[in-house]
Order: structure tokens, then C-alpha cells, then sequence
């Protein structure tokens, strides 16, 4: 699987609000996956499947989704220092080629209903469209 920065796009329909580590394969994929996400942003899998990838303001831990300043997940969990919105063909794209299916209890699937691109607020914390997480 290539990994390459791309320019920012638009998402919409369903999206994984998760930690990259508990989809990616364990493979060299990751480590230039981590080599890429020194500042947010985002991008491709082998040229067609893009993701958003920022690391968390401090680290490890479980981090609150909010809906329009309301709760929508109380526990999206972070083991390696990220967080990553990954479109439903991404992850399907994933699932295919070794990704690893995400413990539902850390991880959060969202409708994005308008079409949007993910906007970093300050470090470790963006929005996407009407949701928000903030880390710091």
C-alpha cells in the first residue's frame, strides 16, 4: 500500500472517527504512516482513498465527539498518539488489504450529511462539519 500527503478533501457520507493504529495494517505502511503526520493533514492510499490524520495534543487516551456541542461518543480512544477520520471506502480499501476491524467500544461511525473538509482549531483539536474534538 502507498501512503502520500494529498491536498485537503471533502467527506461526506459515513466516516470512522478512530485511532489509525487499531485499522492500519502492521506493517511498514504504518511506520511511513507516522513519518507523514509530523502536523495534520491529509492523506492517500494508493491514490484513491484518502484519510485525515493529526496526532492528539498530549498523547494517549479517550477523547469526547461532540454533535452540535452535545455528546456523540464519550470514548474515542487513543493508544498511539492519534486520531484519524477514515471514509467508509477507505476502510473498506483497508479491511481488504490487512487492516484490523476496530473494538466498536473505542471508535465512533458518523453520517456526514454535506460534504466537508476536516478543519484543525489548534493542536489536536478539528471539526468536520457539526462535529468536533478537542484533546487539548
Amino acid at each position: 500500500m502507498t501512503i502520500k500527503r494529498c491536498k485537503p478533501v471533502k467527506f461526506s457520507g459515513e466516516v470512522l472517527v478512530t485511532d489509525p493504529g487499531y485499522v492500519f495494517p502492521d506493517t511498514s505502511d504504518w511506520k511511513v504512516l507516522c513519518r507523514l503526520i509530523k502536523k495534520p493533514g491529509y492523506l492517500k492510499l494508493d491514490d484513491n482513498y484518502p484519510v485525515f490524520v493529526c496526532n492528539t495534543a498530549y498523547g494517549d487516551g479517550r477523547f469526547v465527539l461532540r454533535k452540535n456541542n452535545k455528546i456523540a461518543s464519550d470514548s474515542i480512544g487513543v493508544d498511539s498518539g492519534m486520531l484519524s477520520v477514515i471514509p467508509k471506502k477507505t476502510y473498506d480499501h483497508l479491511m481488504k488489504n490487512g487492516g484490523f476491524e476496530p473494538n466498536p467500544l473505542v471508535v465512533k461511525w458518523i453520517n456526514i450529511k454535506r460534504p466537508a473538509k476536516v478543519e484543525v482549531i489548534r493542536r489536536g483539536d478539528w471539526k468536520l462539519a457539526e462535529y468536533i474534538v478537542i484533546t487539548s
